[in-house]
């Protein structure tokens, strides 16, 4: 008797062991098998062991190491057909796909750029009206929100990658960058205007063209008003505002507000040292 009940409670014990669930201790969730809370403890810890040994960047577990991975070939991109991206899988083009359907009810009133979520909107008119108060320590490139900023470190953390073009010598951070650089060489213009029919390599250029037939001006000055086509042009613009003059020329320290001053200036400088040099071969 008692042996059967020994044998009954020893089969038991597996079956137990299998339902008895493995309980994170830092919070209240609960696995089936122990190698999954191991995994799932990393979130709490910070522990990233698997290494990605191109560009040292770290992850949690081994399959999110291995969908990293993809991003490093420029081989089976699945492009988006609404857009310029390209995603190393089909799921996440899937995933990114889905905002083009989505409404964008939320327009910036500065500069008429839409989204779909509120949150986003508000994130984007800091990028109007706030002060960039984090600094990074490395370059000194300065943000509006401690996010960005966080986001930007993580540049200087792993080394840059340097994907090359095999029918020139650029090298190219990423495969979506070398795939656009490819359009150079190939001629390919898959972006076609819908009024002109006028044909682009880059999405963004299609976009800024389209403006010229709508005459739509979305980057508006905050101080006086003034309207643009093109952000590049509010960004100068807004140097008549805070004097700043960001180009200095190498030879004698004077400084421009454009680049293209300072490349005449410089010119007076090589006109100079030609002089001088002849002079003192002739002597």
């Amino acid at each position: 008797m008692s042996r059967t009940t020994v044998s009954k409670k020893a089969a038991a014990t597996p079956s137990e062991s299998q339902t008895t669930p493995f309980k994170c201790m830092q919070c209240i969730k609960t696995f089936r098998k122990k190698a999954d809370l191991i995994k799932h403890i990393r979130v709490h810890t910070g522990e990233k062991p698997h290494k990605c040994t191109i560009c040292g960047k770290s992850f949690s577990q081994g399959s999110y190491l291995k969908i990293h991975c993809e991003c490093h070939t420029s081989e089976n991109l699945h492009q988006c057909p609404h857009c310029d991206k390209s995603f190393p899988t089909a799921f996440k083009l899937s995933i990114h796909v889905r905002y083009h359907s989505m409404e964008r009810s939320y327009q910036c009133n500065q500069c008429g750029k839409s989204f779909i979520y509120a949150s986003l909107l508000r994130r984007h008119k800091g990028y109007h009206a706030g002060e960039r108060q984090y600094l990074c320590s490395i370059c000194g490139k300065s943000f509006v929100y401690m996010f960005d900023l966080k986001k930007h470190q993580r540049n200087h953390e792993r080394p840059r990658l340097k994907i090359p073009c095999t029918l020139c010598n650029k090298t190219f951070a990423g495969p979506e960058m070398l795939r656009c650089h490819l359009r150079i060489h190939t001629g390919e213009r898959p972006f076609r205007c819908k009024i002109c029919g006028k044909a682009f390599s880059q999405i963004g250029n299609m976009k800024r063209h389209e403006r010229v037939h709508t005459g739509e001006r979305p980057f508006t000055c905050e101080r006086c008003g003034k309207t643009y086509k093109h952000s590049s042009h509010l960004k100068n613009h807004m140097l008549s505002h805070t004097g700043e003059r960001p180009w200095q020329c190498s030879h004698c320290g004077r400084s421009f507000k454009f680049a293209g001053p300072l490349k005449k200036h410089e010119r007076t400088h090589l006109v100079s040292y030609k002089h001088t040099h002849f002079c003192f071969t002739r002597h």
